[in-house]
């Protein structure tokens, strides 16, 4: 049996939020896949997720510093957050959470 894939979509919306980013576009999609599956972390919905395993869910059609790039303009968007591991300072993976309802209010609920 295979694991469950994750779904990579561009939606239009997305890309347009996205200053045209088909990269940031899918990205955002699978942040809010990754935000909807049941993983809290310390009461707050984060999610581990490391640029090897971003750059793999979207199926190697970017690079990792092109995935970076995208990672951190949704930062700058303010449409996910971004942390280290509190509880474990050793680790190099980051943990995100998504903002649906700055995604929202960029889309302009279209």
């Amino acid at each position: 049996m295979h694991p469950p894939e994750t779904p990579v979509i561009l939606r239009p919306s997305y890309l347009a939020i996205c200053g045209g980013s088909h990269c940031a576009a899918m990205l955002l999609s699978l942040f809010e896949h990754w935000h909807a599956k049941p993983s809290c972390i310390f009461g707050a919905p984060w999610f581990s997720k490391s640029t090897p395993d971003m750059v793999e869910s979207l199926l190697g059609l970017y690079k990792r510093d092109t995935v970076l790039q995208a990672t951190q303009y949704l930062i700058e968007r303010g449409f996910i957050e971004v942390r280290e591991d509190p509880g474990n300072r050793f680790s190099r993976t980051r943990q995100f959470l998504f903002h649906p309802e700055a995604v929202i209010a960029a889309r302009g609920d279209q």
